[in-house]
């Protein structure tokens, strides 16, 4: 009999998690959420501690970015930028990590570079604040004096989190 969770040879089919996989996302989930919780509380490396142990049990996207922010904090963007990537890497639908790299390439005042990113977290199908990207983007619209481009991606916004006041600054 196969063991819990192992492929069968010839299977194409996805595997099921097995109950020690799910335990162990579960736990990883809960120690990014307290991270995130610690960090904005202003503790940032009790924040970081909880990340890298959610990290050590599963790799998952959002430890990897919310970590990346607790660098960026720091004053740390390479390694900030570098924590998205895995991100990324891990889950490549979720979109805060793209949104979040090119908030830190704006800080490197690299603004074009940061459109691009801007514009792959728009695409991601996963995302906790959608109506980021486009704030963004539209700030940089704005400064370049692209006032057309800017309303567009305002009004976006404001489809996707009309209950947001950013939306409406």
């Amino acid at each position: 009999a196969p063991v819990e969770g192992a492929p069968i040879p010839g299977n194409t089919a996805p595997m099921i998690p097995t109950r020690r996989e799910d335990l162990q996302l579960r736990l990883a989930t809960a120690l990014w959420k307290d991270g995130l919780e610690h960090q904005l509380d202003g503790k940032i490396p009790e924040a970081i501690k909880l990340y890298r142990a959610s990290l050590a049990l599963r790799e998952t996207a959002e430890a990897h970015t919310f970590l990346g922010w607790t660098f960026y904090f720091e004053g740390h963007l390479h390694e900030a930028i570098a924590q998205c990537r895995k991100a990324i890497e891990v889950d490549p639908d979720f979109g805060n990590p793209y949104n979040d790299i090119g908030a830190y390439m704006v800080e490197l005042g690299r603004e074009e570079e940061a459109m691009v990113w801007f514009a792959q977290a728009k695409r991601a199908g996963r995302y906790e604040n959608p109506q980021f990207p486009y704030l963004n983007l539209a700030r940089l619209h704005i400064d370049k004096g692209e006032i057309g481009r800017a309303l567009i991606e305002l009004q976006t916004a404001e489809l996707l989190a009309p209950e947001d006041d950013r939306v409406h600054q």
